[in-house]
């Protein structure tokens, strides 16, 4: 099992903000040992110019004992004196699955309840989602369990990557067509209880 922290930062200057993932940010913690660092800053959805970081550990031990010593880094000190940037959230995940290019210009989410979650399942949703998407221009998708999220606790978000909004779009739409993908929605109880559009950075 591995995990997402997802912190949610507010920042005052969105170019020097957007600089510093790319040049700071994701080198520093994949150089701590990050599987991957995703930057995204929220468009459609959410509470819009809002920036999303996740990076990806194998073990939440040691995601949040490296992004307490980024904090104490003296250029990150720096660039948030230079810039300022609030921390207003921070979430942990665990990735239930992915399949296909999990890169994009768009990252679009779709947040959801199970009712009745099976883990047995997840693999074939996941790689029907896959096929779903992906057959309609998307790149590719992860499927995140939410652990610790406040009052999210206990959901799911589906990201799927995308170099087109309406490829996304179509593909959702096309979900309630698609006789795998229902079967999937039937079995697991899943209702949709929110979408986002994100800017990839």
């Amino acid at each position: 099992m591995t995990y997402v922290i997802g912190t949610q930062v507010q920042a005052s200057d969105p170019v020097a903000m957007r600089e510093n993932i790319a040049g700071l940010v994701r080198p520093k913690l994949v150089a701590a040992g990050a599987a991957y660092v995703d930057g995204h800053e929220t468009m459609v959805g959410g509470n819009s110019g809002e920036f999303t970081v996740g990076s990806r550990w194998d073990s939440v031990d040691n995601g949040l004992a490296a992004l307490a010593a980024f904090y104490q880094d003296p250029d990150v000190i720096a660039a948030l004196e230079a810039a300022p940037a609030q921390v207003v959230g921070r979430a942990v995940g665990a990735v239930e699955g992915e399949a296909g290019t999990t890169t994009g210009s768009f990252a679009f989410l779709v947040a959801a309840m199970m009712a009745t979650p099976d883990p047995s399942r997840t693999g074939d949703l996941v790689g029907d989602m896959n096929s779903q998407l992906t057959a309609h221009g998307c790149n590719g998708v992860r499927l995140i369990r939410t652990v610790v999220a406040g009052e999210a606790t206990g959901g799911w978000v589906t990201v799927v990557y995308t170099d087109s909004i309406d490829a996304a779009l179509k593909a959702v739409a096309t979900t309630y067509t698609n006789e795998a993908m229902m079967g999937h929605f039937a079995a697991l109880g899943i209702t949709i209880t929110g979408r986002t559009i994100a800017a990839s950075l």
